[in-house]
């Protein structure tokens, strides 16, 4: 594994910009300096994908085998410019409805080569990203409408005996939106590539690249799956949907090495119909109870 970027890298000396939030002025890009960082993957439906892509400007890429790419990050922040905090995100890998996006696994190759990430015209659509700080929700929230709220995040990153487990907190009710755990053994090292995601703040599509440096352990690995969906949460929903209960993961990658500069945003498009069809659900019955 290559050894951790320090604070005085290169990497990390970037023009600063600080943006105005509720809680007081964030400074751009956020600079990741000590993450660990687990991230698994299963295949799954496109129609699936796309129950959770309804009304939004985004659909669901397909890859060699028809089927569409979740995938599941689960980050132990150590040490960055926002605090320490955790965080669990759901995404689904994405492009444009009306942009062309051939060989989605070339892209992605192309992601893992850093080559012109402005250019590669897929990226994750964020479904969820619960935190466990005010101030990480704020800023993600207002910032780039990443689908944030705070609420407990236990994550336990066992190296010596080669095991992860995670879990997220429903905030309310504290049942579990879901427990994860499986074995990190029979990993092979590959070098971290750079991220994109695709938001919405208000009714705009925000693009968002995060740089990152740093090296992964890959694996074609089953033994990762969701569990103990307990809650009616929209990210328990959202789960359900896709149909991830108790799937086995296709492939799993950690680091202990990852760090990330995460940059401001750029405006795709102002959307004319988006509306997040799974909380408008979840409202729906609560006005019917």
């Amino acid at each position: 594994m290559a050894r951790k970027k320090d604070k005085s890298d290169v990497f990390f000396q970037v023009p600063k910009e600080k943006i105005k939030t509720s809680i007081g002025d964030i400074e751009l890009p956020i600079l990741y300096y000590d993450v660990n960082l687990t991230l698994v993957f299963y295949f799954v439906k496109p129609e699936k994908a796309n129950e959770v892509l309804k009304n939004t400007d985004l659909e669901a890429i397909r890859f060699y085998n028809g089927k569409s790419l979740i995938a599941l990050a689960l980050f132990e922040y150590k040490d960055t410019t926002v605090g320490i905090y955790n965080e669990v995100g759901l995404a689904i890998g994405v492009k444009e409805k009306n942009k062309n996006a051939s060989s989605p696994t070339l892209q992605l190759l192309k992601l893992l080569l850093k080559t012109n990430p402005e250019n590669i015209p897929i990226g994750f659509y964020v479904a969820h990203l619960p935190v466990t700080t005010k101030e990480a929700n704020v800023a993600g929230r207002e910032i780039w409408g990443y689908p944030k709220f705070v609420t407990d995040i236990p994550l336990q990153f066992d190296l010596e005996n080669s095991q992860l487990y995670g879990s997220v907190k429903d905030p309310e009710t504290k049942k579990s939106i879901f427990e994860l755990q499986g074995n990190l053994k029979g990993f092979i090292a590959i070098p971290a590539f750079d991220l994109i995601t695709y938001t919405y703040l208000e009714n705009k599509l925000i693009r968002t690249i995060i740089n990152v440096s740093g090296n992964f352990r890959f694996s074609f690995n089953k033994s990762f799956r969701l569990t103990n969906i307990d809650s009616e949460h929209p990210m328990a929903k959202t789960i359900q949907i896709l149909g991830l209960e108790n799937q086995p993961s296709y492939a799993v990658m950690y680091s202990t090495n990852w760090q990330s500069r995460l940059n401001k945003g750029t405006v795709v498009l102002e959307s004319k119909y988006f509306s997040n069809p799974v909380l408008s659900e979840v409202k729906k019955q609560k006005a019917n109870v």
